[in-house]
């Protein structure tokens, strides 16, 4: 927990010594839509952009992982009983 903490406040404090370090306006064109800002500004929305899509596409691969155990455990509730089990020896039908 506190490796991700130190990891998140390292990562953020060199987020804002690149911004303040790369203040050039630039002008993004992207089909018909044209934005102005800062390079810090449109460098860090694009990895922002990628990070999302990345975790999407990589999502149903961890939903998928993560429920392994949760089916695996609910095939066993809805298993039958070994007859031994049940109280009378196998072969006869209980009246």
């Amino acid at each position: 927990m506190q490796l991700i903490l130190i990891s998140g406040i390292t990562i953020a404090i060199g987020a804002v010594v690149f911004a303040l370090q790369n203040n050039a306006p630039v002008v993004v064109t992207l089909a018909l839509w044209t934005v102005e800002g800062s390079l810090a500004l449109v460098l860090l929305v694009s990895l922002g952009i990628g990070a999302l899509i990345a975790g999407l596409l990589s999502s149903p691969a961890v939903i998928q992982v993560a429920g392994a155990p949760i089916a695996a455990r609910g095939t066993e509730r809805c298993q039958p009983a070994p007859a031994a089990s049940l109280g009378w020896p196998p072969g006869q039908v209980r009246q």
